[in-house]
């Protein structure tokens, strides 16, 4: 698991990103939460008849549901929770790994911080970390070469995985503590 978090003026920043650019557009998206006026949730799952013929999936890409997701956000007031969970598609995924039955990245937007945290799933049973590897690699080349993540680079914080789960659980848990600042920070290489 690889986490990181914006705070601050970079959340403005990369909502205009993720919201109106492109950049996330080739992910799938696999769950996606906003709590603003009232709770809106959907699956991601795409309805059959959306399909082109010969086309199989199962979820729509990011760019079909980000103007849905724009509009539901849009406005004066910050939605409370604004969560989605987006994954490579599977043929993707292989090429990163073999034995990799999916891979995902939440963005989650809750209590004026954007946290990011990867998380994969293998085909076969494992003890090795290779597929989980593989992902954190690819992240971080993706994110580091995306424009909007240059502009951000030298104010990311990013937590390591330890770190990630002293204060994720007890977000988890509704106790809504915030994450640690000052030790157990560090900068990608």
């Amino acid at each position: 698991m690889y986490g990181f978090c914006l705070k601050g003026e970079q959340i403005k920043l990369f909502m205009n990103e993720f919201l109106k650019g492109e950049t996330f557009d080739g992910f799938l998206v696999k769950h996606m939460e906003v709590f603003s006026v009232t709770k809106f949730e959907t699956d991601g799952n795409i309805n059959p008849d959306y399909l082109k013929e010969g086309e199989k999936r199962r979820s729509c890409f990011w760019r079909e549901l980000r103007p849905i997701a724009f509009g539901l956000i849009k406005g004066k007031v910050k939605p409370k929770i604004f969560k989605t969970v987006l994954a490579l598609p599977l043929e993707k995924a292989e090429i990163l790994s073999e034995n990799a039955a999916s891979m995902h990245l939440s963005v989650t937007f809750e209590n004026n911080r954007i946290v990011f945290l990867t998380g994969t799933s293998q085909k076969s049973f494992s003890l090795d970390k290779d597929v989980d590897l593989a992902w954190e690699g690819y992240i971080k080349k993706f994110l580091s070469f995306t424009a909007l993540f240059v502009k951000l680079w030298n104010k990311l914080c990013v937590y390591k995985y330890k770190d990630v789960i002293k204060w994720i659980i007890p977000i988890i848990k509704q106790e809504k503590k915030p994450p640690p600042t000052g030790n157990g920070l560090a900068r990608i290489p």
